[in-house]
């Protein structure tokens, strides 16, 4: 399963990073900080805040530890 995290410098990106390593699930992390075209891309799809996670078949903004489990809960 290919997971991109669209991050910044703020403790919901740590947190949401740390979650997902701690847990051995592999991620893509896309800087978005300082990106034209990944900024761009964010307001093409309605990214709210970040972090941003894009799943297979999910997306959501910002922290949410409930996508988390659901998501490390179904990769198990």
């Amino acid at each position: 399963m290919l997971i991109k995290v669209y991050t910044d410098q703020s403790i919901q990106s740590v947190a949401t990073k740390k979650c997902l390593s701690n847990h051995h699930v592999d991620f893509k992390e896309i800087k978005a900080i300082g990106n034209k075209k990944v900024f761009d891309y964010l307001r093409k799809v309605k990214a709210k805040m970040l972090p941003y996670v894009e799943t297979e078949n999910d997306s959501w903004s910002g922290y949410r530890p409930d996508r988390l489990r659901k998501m490390i809960e179904n990769k198990s």
